[in-house]
């Protein structure tokens, strides 16, 4: 039973360790900043974008009066050959007001043009090159393992902001692209942001300056990471519960095998106190040992979450999930959650010391046993309703109706800007791109677009529609064909011509309508179509407005070739374009299932390995009740034998009081389970409770057979002769 216990509890802490990394991963980790609770972030804010970014002029007069650093994450060709990275534009004060210091040689200095720090590399790379989009940048400095201000973007280099590009953005004060991070109080930023809007109304009319601390930006910023981790909180706290439930009854057998022993020492005089030190010693043993091997089986869990979770993008993208110090004290801390419980409840039990002395046998009822059972059943049963309700609604996503096809559609990016390409070069290079891959077998049609729907990157633009106010709206920068080849249906109008314009769809031509104009980046453009409403940022996002422009009049060095076909395509096109380095080759449908999907799918595994977990812990402990009354009623069950009862009338005895427990547990699981299933329509929305309920009884019912039926038959190979000579 020792073994039992440390097990289950090894099982319990492990999981609970493992979703606990996740959650400080995606949502509570601090900052690796010195102070990080000094540190805020900075947003601009309108009536139609309540958190946008900030234009490099507005972030340098907000400089002005307070520390703060700005950065941008860029993709950029580094190396030869060149491959895409990432990498962050700072500014040059950016890790002194952090209070960052390199690991390896030095931050930037105020002066530093062409220099680099790695996010990785070691002390013999501090001086050498590296060539970032066509220049080259010395490396001074590796910057401290695990650096970095954003939970899931990972950079591979940062570079001075002033270094990179041509710098005309920089003096654009409509460009917002900037994430801000304040140390210290922020008082007197509003009345910088009024005086902007008097000195420049043109672009900062209405727009305010929002200050909010880490958690607030987090949880407002991205509304799906606060729902995933009290999901895996909830789990979390479920496992453990089974776990010490498991382990409980464990202890509660072992105080059962030991009762006559028990009650010996309290008639020679043991005092309660001695015999409740003994039970918390031994149960601190086995927690002990739990711990121990709970916290690699939470490394083990932790490595094969972040490993099987996939983004559709070749940028460092990941959940930062680790078992540190906070996860180690956390799986200790419910160590000893475990080791009190386990060790206070066999005490609790009323032991009458002579009748305890005079009896043979122990007894046959366990009311606590079974009801421990009972919970951890019904807690297993919650966990895999849940884990269906999560199943069930990935699949009813699977049809939902996107607004544009997703099969049969390759998608690759390209940046020929990043070697140095002219717009005129760029331009004759897509070109002749499209006009070769037009020619591979199997290809119906080609088109470019500035970004993927569903995709990881988008672009906005502010708008003004006649006399209202400046809005945000995000927007697409595409080639004529691009409709035809997604399957985008016209509303209204057509596509672009030789004339140019732009093309709204459904939701923004609620405010203006085909042959208006409205004002985009300072030119006045004509709306000449109308199209169908998309998915564009979330599967199951509301309807939002969006327009499109012609790549003809609007030109863009990054943008994604969108190739309609039936074979794979990417090799064919990677030799066509050779010179120029193509990243996120992939299949548009990836974007939908390992990108839209990504929370429910991670939900999802996450739900599997704790409802596994759980299940199983859950039938270890219905298997030891049973095969403990087995083993209580032995010369019972000799005797019904020896009297002729037949073995199946045994067989049903026994399962009978198992399958009783595991019923009345798993009704309990359903209700909670239904419950959790509806808190879990806000977080993905569809699905169908009743093939969850009949999948999950299912399930439960025949593991929990399977579990009763094992000590059954073991008893029936009891040899009734043998049991009658035992005393």
């Amino acid at each position: 039973m020792r073994t039992l216990a440390a097990l289950s509890l090894a099982a319990g802490i492990g999981l609970t360790a493992a979703l606990a990394g996740i959650v400080d991963a995606i949502l509570l980790r601090p900052l690796p900043v010195p102070h990080p609770e000094e540190i805020s972030r900075v947003f601009t804010a309108s009536e139609g974008q309540p958190l946008g970014f900030v234009s490099y002029p507005d972030f340098e007069d907000f400089r002005k009066a307070l520390p703060v650093v700005a950065e941008c994450l860029i993709p950029v060709s580094v190396g030869e050959p060149p491959r895409i990275k990432l990498a962050l534009a700072v500014t040059t004060d950016y890790f002194k007001v952090l209070g960052v210091h390199a690991r390896f040689g030095r931050t930037f200095f105020q002066e530093d043009q062409m220099v680099a720090i790695l996010a990785h590399g070691a002390a013999s790379d501090i001086g050498g090159s590296v060539r970032v989009g066509g220049k080259l940048y010395t490396v001074i400095g590796v910057a401290p393992e695990n650096f970095g201000l954003d939970r899931f973007l990972h950079a591979d280099l940062y570079i001075p902001i002033h270094s990179y590009g041509d710098g005309k953005i920089l003096k654009d004060r409509a460009r917002r692209f900037l994430t801000v991070h304040l140390r210290g109080p922020s008082a007197g930023i509003a009345g910088i942001a009024r005086r902007l809007e008097r000195e420049h109304p043109e672009t900062n009319r209405g727009r305010r300056a929002v200050v909010l601390d880490e958690m607030t930006a987090r949880l407002r910023t991205d509304k799906m990471m606060a729902p995933l981790a009290r999901l895996l909180s909830a789990l979390a706290v479920l496992i453990l519960a089974i776990a010490c439930a498991n382990a409980c009854g464990a202890m509660l057998l072992r105080a059962e095998a030991r009762v006559r022993e028990t009650a010996l020492k309290m008639a020679l005089g043991a005092s309660h106190a001695r015999l409740l030190w003994e039970s918390l010693r031994e149960s601190a043993d086995i927690a002990l040992i739990g711990c121990a091997l709970g916290l690699p089986l939470a490394w083990v869990v932790t490595e094969t979450l972040r490993q099987s979770i996939v983004l559709p993008t070749d940028f460092g993208i990941s959940i930062a999930a680790r078992v540190d110090w906070r996860v180690t004290m956390l799986a200790v801390a419910a160590a000893v959650l475990a080791a009190l419980i386990c060790g206070v409840a066999p005490r609790c039990a009323r032991i009458n010391a002579w009748a305890a002395i005079k009896s043979h046998e122990r007894s046959s009822k366990s009311r606590t046993r079974n009801a421990l059972a009972l919970i951890e059943i019904a807690i297993a049963a919650a966990l895999v309703a849940t884990g269906g309700s999560l199943w069930s609604a990935l699949n009813h996503a699977k049809n939902a109706d996107l607004g544009y096809r997703a099969d049969h559609i390759s998608v690759m990016t390209f940046d020929p800007g990043q070697m140095g390409y002219s717009e005129t070069r760029t331009r004759a290079f897509y070109r002749d791109l499209m006009d070769r891959v037009k020619a591979l077998p199997g290809v119906r049609g080609v088109a470019l677009a500035q970004s993927v729907p569903l995709g990881m990157t988008g672009a906005q633009k502010q708008i003004r529609i006649g006399d209202q106010e400046e809005m945000t709206v995000w927007m697409n920068i595409v080639t004529p064909d691009y409709f035809a080849r997604m399957r985008i249906a016209f509303v209204r109008g057509g596509t672009f011509g030789d004339q140019g314009g732009v093309i709204v769809n459904e939701e923004l031509a609620k405010h203006i309508d085909v042959g208006e104009r409205l004002k985009i980046g300072g030119r006045t453009l004509e709306v000449i179509g109308v199209v169908k409403t998309a998915k564009y940022m979330r599967w199951d996002e509301a309807p939002r407005p969006f327009f499109y422009l012609p790549y003809e009049q609007n030109y863009a060095s990054r943008m994604t070739l969108h190739v309609e076909s039936t074979p794979n395509v990417f090799e064919h096109v990677r030799g066509l374009a050779r010179e120029v380095p193509m990243s996120d080759a992939r299949m548009l449908r990836e974007y939908f299932d390992n990108g839209a999907m990504f929370a429910v799918k991670a939900a999802l595994r996450i739900a599997a390995i704790a409802g596994g977990g759980g299940l199983l812990l859950a039938l270890a402990g219905l298997y030891g009740v049973v095969a403990n009354s087995v083993a209580r009623r032995r010369r019972e069950i000799g005797i019904r034998v020896a009297l002729g009862a037949p073995h199946a009338n045994v067989f049903a005895m026994i399962v009978r009081q198992g399958m009783t427990v595991a019923m009345v547990g798993t009704a309990a699981g359903m209700v909670a389970g239904q419950y959790g299933s509806r808190l879990l329509r806000g977080f993905v929305p569809g699905g169908s409770w009743m093939w969850e309920s009949v999948g999950a009884v299912g399930l439960m019912v025949g593991a929990s057979l399977i579990a009763c039926a094992v000590p059954a038959v073991r008893a029936l190979s009891v040899d009734p002769a043998v049991v009658l000579r035992e005393d």
